[in-house]
């Protein structure tokens, strides 16, 4: 299949479950492209080549994806930045329970890529202030730099951040806070890096994405997602609030592996993380787990060394950029400038040239020795639209 007929296999089946879970807000027509938008994409290129395969556990994966962002009430738009589609194998690399896995080769061929949306911190807000009732959700990271002072749950911190950044860097955060206000009350929650750090130890991807290369994104999920839960007990959220944060969690929880109590902690792990007594001498200090700081230090090693024990990419970025959505046929291999250039003649209106254009750059097609062909075209194109002087007709 092409990719016009595979993004046809995967998005029939989703319409009609799309409306019945998606707010009136979301428009499927929309939501169709900026699906495509974050599937087909430059760099994903593995996940595609599965659903051209018609690998039925990436394809059905999509759909899942889909009909989440649907439940959480986010827009799919890349460049909302409301929720994640991350692609991830759909189990790591194990030759111990697989011996078939000692080939590399066999395990790439063989395990499945899968699609998994998961919310941003800003899509966590978004559900927070569109479904839940509240006025402003915020959350930032605090740095050793910073100006600081946590004057409890239930006041405003004060904070000046340093505008340094090369003191804005992980190793230089000491926490994060998540602000919550409705009708003029506030619901601070802050949480500390050894907290943050104990969270990160416990999720089933502790070394993907979300903690490494965006790791700030990481952090402030910590703080918007611990504090949520209580804040929307204390402001009595609305039941549609509650159904949407509760496909956002399970999306969060499908993501991460890490499950949240009643209070929006994650389980076994304290909404602080002083150093507890521990036993000095005889056979209950030899046979006491680590805990504390010390505990903290044994899990995030178990971490790292799940992490090397995968041996192999099992997580790929997730979009970032608004791409070419629904493209017109053409007889060239996607991405080329003909392809290209099949896209412009193709444009029917200013709109979507402005479309084209825009993905065209994403994609970096004003860096290749075709960029003046690409510019020449775009502007004939432009002026046919245009019409004769005096005209405003548009091509269709």
């Amino acid at each position: 299949m092409n990719t016009a007929q595979s993004f046809a296999v995967i998005a029939k089946p989703i319409a009609h479950q799309f409306r019945h879970v998606a707010p009136t807000s979301l428009d499927w027509a929309s939501e169709r492209e900026f699906l495509y938008a974050q599937i087909f994409r430059p760099g994903n290129e593995a996940v595609i080549e599965m659903i051209d395969r018609g690998v039925e556990e990436t394809i059905e994966s999509v759909r899942r994806a889909a009909r989440s962002s649907a439940a959480m009430g986010l827009t799919m738009n890349p460049t909302a930045a409301l929720v994640y589609f991350i692609p991830r194998r759909a189990r790591k690399r194990n030759s111990e329970l697989y011996p078939d896995d000692k080939s590399e080769a066999h395990y790439k061929s063989t395990v499945p890529w899968i699609i998994g949306a998961t919310p941003s911190y800003r899509g966590l807000a978004f559900v927070c202030t569109h479904y839940s009732g509240f006025d402003d959700v915020l959350s930032e990271v605090v740095f050793k730099a910073d100006s600081f002072v946590y004057h409890g749950p239930f006041e405003k911190p004060l904070h000046v951040p340093t505008l340094d950044n090369a003191l804005r860097t992980e190793k230089n955060a000491i926490g994060a806070y998540a602000l919550f206000v409705k009708q003029g009350r506030i619901r601070t929650e802050y949480v500390d890096a050894p907290t943050i750090a104990m969270v990160r130890s416990m999720s089933d991807n502790s070394n993907g994405l979300m903690w490494t290369k965006f790791w700030t994104e990481g952090w402030r999920k910590v703080a918007v997602r611990r504090g949520s839960k209580l804040a929307m007990q204390s402001a009595g959220i609305v039941p549609s609030g509650g159904e949407r944060w509760t496909a956002a969690e399970d999306a969060m929880q499908a993501a991460d592996g890490v499950t949240l109590d009643e209070t929006g902690a994650p389980v076994n792990v304290p909404r602080g993380t002083p150093d507890p007594a521990e036993p000095t001498s005889g056979a209950q200090a030899s046979a006491a787990k680590p805990r504390g700081m010390g505990g903290l230090r044994d899990r995030m090693t178990q971490a790292t060394t799940r992490s090397q024990e995968a041996q192999t990419e099992t997580e790929l970025e997730p979009a970032s950029k608004a791409l070419l959505a629904l493209p017109a046929p053409s007889k060239h291999p996607e991405g080329s400038i003909e392809w290209w250039l099949d896209q412009v003649h193709a444009g029917g209106s200013d709109a979507r040239l402005d479309e084209i254009k825009v993905a065209a750059l994403a994609a970096g097609v004003d860096r290749t020795e075709d960029a003046d062909s690409f510019r020449r075209v775009f502007a004939e194109r432009k002026k046919e639209l245009r019409g004769p002087p005096g005209s405003t007709r548009q091509l269709v």
